[in-house]
């Protein structure tokens, strides 16, 4: 994933003759036919590597000019990433901002392959990244951040501000993504897995539990409570072991999903439900867990005796979803 289709001529040159190579060649092209060169770079299946290790002698060259407005872009960004001066990557977007969104991707999606390349090249790849999610609010490029995630784990490299960007999209069945890490024949894999998974209740029993039952539990956990999980914002670089992200029980009770990551909103309520949630929250975390479990799939198999359900007293709702969920309060 993010490799481009086919390779471009300058890429088989840098990888062939390596960055030495690679620039020496470039330089010559320069001088001799700048057109030339600037078609070489300007070829769609061109990697940001490659731009990347070129970056001083093109900024100096005739070639410059001839350069598209990817590349022009490109060389931009980097300058201002490599200064962490966000600010002027914003002040970019008016009237340019689909072109800059294009650019980073692009630096994204062609540079994963070259991952690893030197330590500035990766924190870019990571600031593109906090940018797309950030200020576009681009989810399509979430896929190829758990590819980096866990590509780097591997690696035993620094994961933690991608891990902050994935959870920063704000989109809890992205953790759908997570989950399926479970299943990989990589230890590493499985065990950043289960660490990014632990808040979901049946981590607490992953030693015990085999991992074809834990992928279920937690594929049928994320599905059920989705709609429902407000963003903690908890991170690896605040805690050991974060939580993430919590179930609005209130939410669940009701059967109101969130959006947006904004808080529930009892004044938004009328009637019965404004009755019934007043009730709701002076109960103990436990009643609420069990109420909002039992309304939630009452909810979802007959919405007519749920309605009834929650008109009914407190009490006599707490007594019918234990009976039937098999837990007391």
């Amino acid at each position: 994933m993010g490799e481009p289709n086919q390779i471009s001529r300058l890429d088989e040159l840098r990888i062939k003759e390596g960055v030495a190579g690679l620039r020496d060649n470039v330089q010559k092209l320069s001088t001799s036919n700048p057109t030339q060169a600037a078609r070489l770079l300007n070829d769609p299946e061109l990697r940001f590597a490659t731009l990347y290790l070129l970056e001083n002698q093109l900024i100096q060259s005739e070639v410059y000019k001839h350069l598209n407005i990817r590349n022009k872009n490109a060389l931009k960004l980097i300058r201002l990433l490599r200064k962490k001066d966000f600010s002027q990557v914003e002040d970019l977007l008016p009237g340019y901002r689909q072109a800059v969104q294009s650019c980073l991707k692009w630096m994204l999606e062609s540079g994963y392959s070259d991952d690893g390349l030197d330590d500035e090249f990766d924190e870019i790849l990571d600031d593109c990244a906090i940018l797309a999610v950030q200020v576009f609010h681009d989810e399509s490029v979430v896929t190829l951040l758990v590819e980096l995630i866990f590509n780097r784990n591997r690696q035993k490299r620094y994961i933690y501000d991608l891990i902050w960007t994935f959870f920063e999209i704000h989109n809890p069945k992205n953790l759908l993504l997570i989950v399926e890490r479970l299943r990989s024949s990589n230890p590493r894999d499985v065990k950043l897995a289960m660490k990014l998974l632990a808040f979901i209740p049946i981590m607490k029993d992953a030693g015990s539990v085999n991992r074809n039952r834990l992928y279920m539990e937690c594929v049928s956990w994320i599905k059920e409570n989705a709609e429902y999980l407000e963003y903690t914002g908890e991170t690896f670089q605040q805690a050991n072991s974060p939580i993430p992200y919590n179930v609005s029980y209130e939410s669940k009770y009701l059967h109101k999903a969130k959006k947006d990551n904004e808080a529930f909103k009892k004044d938004s309520l009328e009637g019965d439900q404004a009755n019934a949630v007043d009730a709701f929250l002076r109960l103990n975390e436990k009643a609420k867990e069990v109420l909002s479990d039992y309304s939630n799939v009452l909810y979802e198999k007959d919405q007519k005796a749920w309605k009834e359900w929650i008109k009914s007293p407190l009490d006599e709702q707490i007594k019918i979803a234990s009976r039937r969920r098999g837990r007391y309060v």
